[in-house]
């Protein structure tokens, strides 16, 4: 048996969305990282808002754009003068 109608469409999907971190900036400045998915591809953004972005890194996968995402809070925790966002800002 076939059917002459077609399927109804599939409801629209949330965009993806990850957030991974939070810090304070050196000037107390709150950052922030999230994975969203483009094209495909996921990217890591890092930044103070939508359109302040510190970093960038586009992946081919989650686990790697995770990977990413951590490598740069290690950065910014070691060597950027970032503090968690647990200890007060300097």
């Amino acid at each position: 048996m076939t059917d002459d109608y077609p399927l109804p469409p599939s409801p629209p999907r949330e965009p993806f969305r990850e957030e991974c971190w939070a810090l304070y900036g050196p000037t107390g400045k709150l950052a922030t990282c999230w994975i969203e998915q483009v094209a495909g591809r996921y990217e890591a953004r890092a930044g103070y808002s939508e359109t302040d972005i510190l970093s960038t890194s586009l992946s081919r996968d989650l686990p790697k754009a995770r990977e990413v995402a951590m490598i740069l809070y290690e950065e910014l925790t070691t060597h950027g003068k970032f503090t968690k966002v647990n200890e007060k800002p300097s």
